[in-house]
């Protein structure tokens, strides 16, 4: 993961420089009568697209962010001039326009791969805060399809691998084959009660040392110091809030 955070900075750099040149080319270089008008909304583009890359050398995610949507916007932008100015494109000989088409056509070619590039999921981790714990996995051992669905959104958008059980005897079965990093654990399981697994996963050696953060409608005292009796390192009431629930994660891996 380092040598690609590195490669992102580096790629960051060049791609400042790129925009740099291309600024000071759209504002001052671009003479052409039919699409003079669109000269400085192209370079203003490209000084919000030098903040961008910039700001991602910098490892800051709003910078990534610009890259993705501000290289699709010129892509768009560009797309919409040669539809309306059709002949910029045309095979003729060199004329005072041919440099301009190979630098519009060449620019909307690496717009749309550089937005491709950065919109990759690897490359969201690496500037995210959290990547550090991309490829951490957790178990969701849960048997309400919907909360599994939120949460495995949310796990999966910063990077975790997820794993899933609607009960708790196939919840078991998972955790000693897969061996996850982390458990979220429902209380209320039809067959096999989560307290049970529980107690069950520290009875086990190759799950014994998995923390497993106990999900549950109920809040009283007596349950949570049931849950921790039987090996729980962590509580958390539903409906669960994101935040608080990323930031319990973190705190037990």
């Amino acid at each position: 993961m380092t040598r690609k955070k590195f490669a992102v900075v580096v790629i960051s750099y060049i791609l400042a420089l790129l925009y740099a040149v291309s600024f000071f080319y759209y504002l001052n270089g671009v003479a052409i009568a039919k699409v003079f008008q669109y000269r400085f909304v192209f370079a203003m583009m490209f000084l919000v697209l030098f903040i961008g890359s910039v700001a991602l050398a910098f490892g800051k995610r709003w910078g990534r962010l610009i890259l993705v949507y501000g290289n699709t916007l010129f892509f768009i932008i560009g797309m919409w001039i040669l539809a309306l100015f059709p002949d910029l494109v045309a095979i003729k000989g060199f004329d005072e326009s041919a440099f301009f088409r190979s630098i519009l056509l060449g620019g909307l070619f690496l717009s749309i791969v550089i937005a491709a590039y950065f919109a990759q999921n690897q490359i969201k981790l690496i500037v995210n805060p959290d990547w550090k714990f991309s490829r951490k996995s957790i178990l969701v051992i849960d048997d309400d399809e919907g909360i599994q669905a939120a949460l495995r959104g949310v796990l999966l958008d910063r990077g975790y691998s997820v794993l899933s059980a609607l009960t708790g005897e196939r919840g078991l079965q998972i955790a000693i084959s897969q061996q996850p990093d982390l458990i979220l654990l429902d209380v209320i399981l039809p067959g096999m009660k989560g307290r049970s697994v529980c107690a069950k996963l520290k009875e086990e050696g190759r799950t014994r040392n998995i923390p497993v953060i106990f999900l549950t409608a109920k809040d009283s005292p007596d349950d949570i110091q049931a849950e921790i009796e039987v090996g729980g390192v962590g509580h958390m009431t539903k409906p669960i809030k994101p935040k608080v629930l990323l930031k319990e994660i973190k705190k037990h891996l």
